[in-house]
């Protein structure tokens, strides 16, 4: 008797802090949506620039696209910490100046670096925005959710934020609770530093949605048969955002599991 409570005790725990929210209003209007992937991009067209936003907007596709801070408060959009793979050059956005940072061009073309403010008034309301928040520390990550909010707040359009970082998304759950968010997960790897260890288990097995309550989870396709994701899908009924799938995979069966899909042309 006593192992059987225990074990009801330990499932009752697990499930609390598996649980995402259970809010549904907020997250219907991004649902069956197809988000290009850092905006309808190819070879002749870079990911997240405008051009890569106006082809989306054209097609009629949401946009999924990463914000970061630069060193002077500008929110610019661009994917990675640095700019070593699309500009060639070893620095970190956190480390320029917008001033700086706009000189580079990415991957050779004649497309510089937008901020977030030149990507609104672009898109204008005209399709969705799903918008994940990176940053490379707490205290910068702390400052680019105020900053979002403030330009958000004079958008007119439909937008959701997301983050792999569940701490961000406590942010906005506990500051601007009526803004849709949603965790970002995937099938992160055992290969960093032990003391990482718990924080990565915990993540990946998505027990930090008790600090986040995410509306929705955007996961890595190929992993939808993890024993979290199964549980959020079938227990609590969480909307599933499928990323990053190839276009030619949009219509498969393998994903009529998930609701809305962040996807890439091939």
């Amino acid at each position: 008797m006593r192992y059987l409570i225990n074990t009801l005790v330990v499932i009752t725990i697990y499930l609390y802090f598996l649980k995402p929210s259970m809010r549904r209003k907020p997250v219907k209007h991004f649902l069956g949506v197809k988000f290009a992937h850092r905006g309808l991009h190819n070879y002749l067209t870079p990911e997240n620039t405008l051009s890569s936003f106006s082809r989306a907007v054209n097609d009629g596709f949401g946009i999924e696209l990463d914000i970061h801070l630069t060193k002077d408060g500008e929110i610019v959009v661009f994917h990675d910490y640095d700019l070593l793979r699309a500009c060639n050059v070893n620095k970190k956005i956190s480390d320029l100046t917008y001033t700086q940072i706009k000189q580079y061009m990415i991957f050779d073309s004649d497309n510089s670096i937008p901020t977030f403010k030149e990507v609104l008034k672009l898109v204008s309301g005209k399709v969705p925005l799903l918008i994940e928040i990176k940053a490379s520390n707490k205290i910068l990550g702390f400052r680019i959710c105020r900053a979002v909010v403030k330009l958000l707040d004079n958008y007119n359009g439909s937008y959701c934020i997301e983050s792999f970082n569940p701490l961000y998304l406590f942010w906005f759950r506990h500051n601007r609770p009526d803004i849709t968010r949603g965790q970002l997960m995937c099938k992160f790897p055992y290969r960093h530093k032990k003391r990482y260890f718990l924080f990565i288990f915990l993540l990946r097995s998505m027990l930090l949605n008790v600090l986040a309550r995410p509306d929705f989870l955007a996961y890595d396709y190929k992993h939808k048969y993890l024993l979290s994701v199964r549980l959020c899908r079938l227990i609590f009924r969480t909307p599933m955002f499928a990323w990053t799938v190839p276009d030619e995979l949009l219509e498969s069966d393998a994903l009529r599991k998930y609701n809305s899909f962040i996807f890439e042309e091939e």
